[in-house]
């Protein structure tokens, strides 16, 4: 269990990581929960932030404002904008991007898909 006030930084999270403001690390496993956001290269699990979720792969359950991965998601986001260059799952939200659609197909309101 790692729980910071204000911010964490490392670079392996496992378990329940909480933070009041941030987080940033290389991976993190697990339950990870941010007040404003985090970031990382890996993520796996589910991750929460009150604003940005930003990391290369994330597999699993994300919720949050404002999510990019510049890898691959797989699993579920749920927020206002997600973006995602390779997405095996699904996303939720106000605006829903995913580069491995067909252009026409790439950016869509409340709802985007795309399984490998």
């Amino acid at each position: 269990i790692n729980i910071a006030g204000i911010g964490q930084g490392g670079h392996d999270f496992t378990g329940i990581n909480i933070a009041g403001l941030g987080q940033g690390g290389n991976d993190f496993a697990g339950l990870t929960v941010a007040g404003v956001g985090f970031g990382g290269n890996e993520v796996t699990g589910i991750g929460i932030a009150g604003a940005t979720i930003w990391c290369h792969e994330f597999t699993g359950l994300g919720i949050g404002a404002f999510q990019r991965m510049t890898g691959k998601m797989t699993g579920l986001s749920i927020g206002l904008v997600n973006v995602a260059d390779h997405l095996n799952g699904v996303q939720f939200g106000l605006l829903n991007y995913v580069e491995d659609n067909p252009p026409f197909l790439r950016l869509l309101p409340l709802f985007n898909c795309h399984f490998d």
